[in-house]
């Protein structure tokens, strides 16, 4: 039992949530090198796509740029 406790404590710490009203965004996950993703789950279905924080930033400054 102490097993699947430890096991859900360390999902939780992998969530990432906004700062404000603690929405949850999706859950950060290790894809090699030392390079971190985001996995989002699609609402309503169990479809995910894994996001590289590089092209996060890359997505939200050419946004900003245009």
């Amino acid at each position: 039992m102490q097993e699947l406790k430890a096991a859900k404590t360390d999902r939780k710490m992998k969530m990432l949530y906004t700062p404000k009203y603690h929405i949850p965004i999706g859950e950060v996950i290790d894809i090699g090198d030392s390079r971190k993703a985001i996995r989002i789950k699609k609402p309503g279905n169990k479809v995910t796509e894994d996001i590289s924080f590089e092209y996060l930033v890359s997505a939200v400054a050419n946004t900003e740029n245009a």
